[in-house]
């Protein structure tokens, strides 16, 4: 199997994988800076008015008709959390040119393009703030993207859950920042914030398809980025996960609004890092517990006593956590407590069947097989390991994986310590 290429220099990595295995090639670039509650909102909005335009296409129906023009090529921006960092994310996917004729400089454009909404953004005429029209549509969207959080009551009980279990860390801080900060923001401080972004992050620049020569590429793009970048004269920050610092709780937090159904989620400090020796383990045991149809959760607390809508489990790497959450029925919380109490006790126990583990080993390996097909998952599982300072491929995880075994399982399920409950439920 073809493997991820990577060159560093002064905190810019480019990471190129030469493959044809797709018909499309795939680009990301992730810009990271260290979360903190000054720069948090101002950070999340930056992604999306990148996108409002550049200097070359000065609005968004202009980028829009030129990535048409390059044949279909899709450009997005995202803002993301991971651990102790915020990511802002800028990406496209574009046509393998070998397949279209007359596209010899399409790798080239689709390139330029990527790196001008970062390094072009649309300024007004002084040069030191974006355009008030930009900023008043990005800040508008961005009010709206903060709401629907909110309306979306299960995302909300799971970010608040993790906000109790991360309380006085940065890791509680929400990737989209504060609505109430909105308002403050003008064209001149998200400039600033821009600048700041320049000053201060680490970039990794990603490539997936035909790269004939990946370590010239690579060069040519750490050139293009460093002009930009020039404070940068070190090494790209690795960030291994302290699972130290969150501090075990049998807390109880409720919240109540208008909802018929209730909102349960537990987290557990896991005392595993993300690219450490047990975290292949760790993924096996939250895929025994509640990841899947036929894990622990899902079947006893859903299937057998009827007292959840959903009920799952999902493993935070970057945090160290792992989340247990499940829609209810307002006047089962008691009950639902206690049977999922005795779902993590049976892990802990070792009470985990052969069939148990066979059948969340081979979804596990089916996932990650698929996950080999699509680009956007390779970049994600490459960047994380990258960011935890072990940046290992699918095929040895899923060797990994294949190797673990049920006593595995319990001690690293013996690791678990409760650190938050939250529930929120109905009004009365």
């Amino acid at each position: 199997m073809e493997t991820m290429v990577t060159q560093n220099h002064s905190g810019i990595s480019v990471h190129v994988l030469n493959t044809s295995k797709f018909r499309s090639k795939h680009w990301a670039m992730r810009i990271s800076i260290p979360l903190e509650r000054q720069l948090l909102t101002s950070a999340a909005v930056l992604p999306y008015l990148w996108m409002e335009g550049t200097s070359e296409f000065p609005s968004s129906r202009q980028l829009v008709q030129r990535t048409d023009e390059l044949y279909g090529t899709v450009l997005r921006t995202s803002i993301q959390k991971r651990g102790s960092r915020h990511v802002m994310d800028i990406s496209a996917s574009s046509p393998e040119e070998l397949y279209i004729d007359g596209a010899q400089a399409l790798t080239s454009l689709v390139q330029e393009l990527l790196l001008s909404l970062l390094t072009k953004p649309a300024l007004e005429s002084s040069g030191a703030e974006f355009s008030s029209s930009h900023v008043k549509r990005a800040i508008a969207l961005h009010s709206r993207r903060i709401e629907s959080l909110y309306d979306d009551k299960t995302t909300y009980a799971y970010e608040q859950a993790i906000l109790a279990s991360c309380q006085g860390l940065v890791q509680g801080l929400p990737k989209y920042g504060y609505k109430d900060d909105l308002d403050g923001l003008t064209g001149s401080h998200l400039f600033s914030a821009h600048q700041e972004v320049l000053k201060n992050a680490d970039v990794d620049f990603y490539c997936v398809g035909r790269i004939p020569q990946p370590e010239t590429f690579s060069d040519q793009m750490i050139e293009a980025l460093r002009p930009h970048f020039l404070s940068k004269c070190r090494q790209p920050s690795v960030l291994p996960v302290d699972t130290t610092r969150i501090s075990p709780s049998t807390n109880v937090h409720v919240e109540q609004q208008k909802v018929q159904q209730a909102k349960l989620n537990r987290v557990y400090q896991t005392n595993v890092a993300y690219g450490s020796e047990d975290y292949p383990v760790a993924v096996v045991m939250n895929g025994i517990l509640g990841a899947f149809p036929h894990s622990k959760l899902f079947v006893n607390v859903r299937e057998k006593h009827s007292l959840a809508y959903y009920a799952s489990s999902r493993l935070e790497g970057m945090l160290g956590l792992l989340v247990i959450y499940a829609g209810i029925q307002p006047d089962k919380f008691e009950q639902t407590q206690s049977i999922i109490s005795q779902q993590v006790e049976d892990v802990q126990s070792g009470r985990v069947s052969e069939e148990e583990l066979t059948f969340t080993k081979d979804a596990l390996l089916n996932q990650f097989r698929q996950a080999e097909d699509q680009p956007l998952s390779i970049i994600d599982f490459h960047y994380s390991g990258q960011l935890s300072g072990n940046p290992s491929g699918m095929e040895l995880f899923r060797e990994q994986i294949s190797r673990v075994s049920v006593k595995d399982v319990q001690r690293v399920a013996g690791k678990l310590r409760e650190s938050a409950t939250y529930l929120l439920t109905n009004e009365g």
